[in-house]
């Protein structure tokens, strides 16, 4: 890989291809293209402002450029290939000078003087600040998470924010999909931004549109209110097919405060109507747990940090642990998948560790703990074993009928595959409630009629909705 592009993924920088913004995003920012100053804090080679300049007829575009057009890049190589893009399109080169500047926008929203409504249309650099703490050649980006900004978690975040402050009229912003369908890491950002806008359409890419990321991507057009509010947004979803690269309207997706706005709350709405049982549900096997519990009983377990590329297998080592703690691990034979394979046999949900690996366990081996490795699951009172193949039984049951029934909206995409399917991620809180939602407490005659349900595929009738 040749230094630019080494140097634009550690900014987190992906151009996005003019045909995508051409077919997909222009003909929705309406045909008065002189009503709005038309800006792109972070333009990269300019492929979301020149094909709109490309649409004035080209004697009005030196006046189009100059009164209708701001562009910024931090990068000044960028910048430069910018302004020689507008004088081949007519504009004079000391007006491109003027109108296309190096500044650092991720550091604040700039002065944009004109007489027209500023209208942000950008794709801005995203970057995990899990990813940016990792590495030497990011961690400088970790000034942008500091005082407001503290506790976003990515870079588009950090732009979307400036925009929220500076309050910014009509945006559309190219972004990963998990600002839309992911947890924890876009709770805040969403919670900032959706009292103050509406998201009106989405336009979800399910193919690759970037060469160095496999990051799902979606355009967000948003409109801000006129006054702040908290009522639940319905948004007009589009997909653009993974493979024939058309677009094709998905219906409406509904989001609230009450489910952090986060697209596919439906899951949580249905899956909070339902009885709960009483089991105690954790994740995750620690070393330290395991060093700490010495005993004369031995288990044999995975360590889900220990994965051989080679091999496509993880490490298996022999423990000598306590009586109580083998006892805990032997009677919990239950571990998550959270990532997709992308095989049918291979989805999120719940499995045997020992069919699967054909250890006792799964440990963590080392500190840090990984949402996408093998997690053992531990079940408080553990269940008999005719008790526990029920229970991942109807789980996995119930997790692909929400797929089925919601779209897998309730999921963040993964990355992209040449799998039959999207792949998506399942969290940890949404496999607890799969597990709480269990009717453990039904008699065996009861479970075998619902065990009957499921093979028959009768789901309303095993689910009750």
């Amino acid at each position: 890989m040749d230094t630019a592009r080494l140097r634009r993924r550690a900014n987190g920088v992906h151009y996005t291809p003019s045909s995508i913004f051409v077919e997909h995003i222009l003909p929705a920012l309406g045909a008065d293209l002189w009503r709005y100053c038309w800006a792109d804090l972070y333009c990269g080679d300019g492929g979301l402002i020149f094909p709109i300049v490309e649409r004035i007829p080209a004697p009005q575009r030196a006046r189009f450029f100059e009164e209708n057009v701001r562009m910024f890049d931090i990068d000044p190589a960028s910048v430069g290939r910018c302004v020689s893009r507008a004088v081949r399109l007519g504009v004079p080169e000391a007006l491109a000078k003027r109108r296309i500047s190096q500044l650092d926008t991720l550091a604040g929203f700039p002065r944009i003087r004109s007489a027209h409504e500023v209208y942000h249309v950008t794709n801005p650099p995203y970057l995990y600040i899990g990813y940016i703490r990792k590495h030497a050649d990011t961690q400088g980006h970790l000034r942008y998470f500091e005082g407001e900004n503290a506790g976003l978690q990515d870079l588009y975040q950090v732009a979307l924010a400036n925009d929220i402050r500076r309050g910014t009229g009509r945006m559309v912003y190219i972004i990963p999909a998990n600002f839309l369908f992911g947890d924890a890491a876009s709770n805040r950002i969403r919670e900032m931004l959706f009292p103050h806008y509406c998201l009106r359409r989405a336009v979800l890419f399910e193919g690759r549109i970037f060469e160095e990321t496999g990051t799902n991507v979606m355009a967000c057009f948003f409109e801000r209110k006129p006054s702040p509010d908290r009522l639940p947004q319905s948004i007009a979803l589009t997909r653009v097919g993974r493979k024939s690269g058309r677009a094709a309207p998905a219906g409406q997706v509904e989001v609230s405060p009450e489910g952090r706005w986060r697209a596919g709350g439906q899951f949580g709405s249905l899956i909070g109507r339902m009885p709960k049982n009483n089991l105690g549900v954790s994740f995750y096997l620690l070393m330290s747990e395991v060093e700490s519990n010495p005993g004369g009983c031995r288990i044999s377990l995975l360590d889900s940090s220990s994965y051989s590329i080679s091999s496509s297998s993880y490490r298996i080592l022999d423990a000598d642990v306590s009586e109580a703690l083998a006892s805990r691990v032997r009677r919990n034979d239950i571990w998550v998948r959270t990532i997709d394979t992308g095989s049918e046999q291979g989805m999120a949900g719940f499995y045997s560790i020992r069919e699967s690996f054909g250890a006792h366990g799964i440990v963590v081996g080392s500190n840090f703990t990984y949402r996408t490795s093998p997690i053992h699951v531990f079940l408080d009172p553990p269940l008999q074993q005719a008790d526990l193949a029920f229970a991942m039984a109807w789980a996995n049951a119930l997790l692909r009928y929400m797929r089925g029934r919601l779209g897998s909206a309730f999921m963040t995409t993964y990355k992209y595959s040449g799998s039959s399917y999207t792949r998506k991620y399942l969290g940890l809180k949404q496999a607890k409630s799969l597990l709480k939602a269990c009717p453990v407490w039904l008699s065996e005659s009861e479970k075998r009629a619902v065990s009957d349900a499921l093979s028959e595929g009768r789901y309303r009738e095993a689910f009750g909705f």
